[in-house]
């Protein structure tokens, strides 16, 4: 069966936490709070996006300007799509962000992914609204829930995850093959769940070939 790879977006094909250079650019007032009350569970994570994004006050054009200003892709990002469409490897994008912004970014950059699971947004008289439209009716945790749409994917055959976020965590023991860095390798240690750590996506390139060669 064929192997699928599932990929966080936001400081995993990013360099940068695109949410929080929005909200650092662009949100009036305190939006930080709602990052703790997320982190210590007091609000849902899609509650905390919400307000978050509720408190943007700009324009499309500025805030992707800003993004044009400040994100970058990781390292290794056009290398690994690169192979993974030579291999026929399925390459889906799993995010707890916005697609506005999602689409831009690859569309920039010249990468289509075969699919994409992220939040639906617009902008509305300056500010900007977002919608979850992958929630688990068992979890009122995440807008995107993404141990759902791994355990979709693993009818089909095995998947290979990566990611960094606290919203990656609960697919870290659902997954055949995990690359962690950040807080999602921090959360696999300390849990003991087997994973490969990176710091670039080049990494993750060459570790996947081998495995899939029988080197790994």
């Amino acid at each position: 069966m064929k192997l699928s790879l599932l990929m966080d977006f936001d400081g995993t094909a990013t360099d940068k936490d695109v949410t929080e250079v929005i909200f650092r650019r662009f949100a009036r007032g305190n939006w930080r709070k709602w990052d703790k009350m997320a982190l210590t569970l007091k609000v849902p994570v899609h509650k905390a996006l919400s307000e978050q994004f509720r408190m943007v006050e700009a324009t499309p054009e500025e805030v992707l300007s800003a993004l044009d200003e400040e994100v970058h892709l990781r390292e290794g990002l056009k290398e690994l799509v690169a192979y993974l469409k030579e291999v026929e490897i399925p390459w889906i994008i799993v995010s707890e962000g916005a697609d506005f912004y999602i689409k831009y970014i690859l569309e920039r950059e010249g990468l289509h992914p075969d699919m994409i699971f992220s939040y639906r947004s617009r902008f509305v008289r300056g500010h900007i609204e977002v919608e979850p439209l992958w929630m688990w009716e068992g979890c009122d945790r995440c807008g995107t829930c993404k141990r759902r749409i791994v355990k979709a994917f693993r009818h089909l055959g095995p998947v290979a995850y990566v990611g960094d976020s606290t919203t990656d965590f609960c697919v870290a023991d659902t997954v055949d093959l995990l690359y962690a860095r950040g807080y999602l390798k921090a959360f696999a240690e300390k849990q003991g769940i087997p994973h490969v750590p990176y710091l670039d996506l080049h990494q993750v390139r060459k570790h996947l070939k081998g495995f899939l060669e029988g080197e790994e």
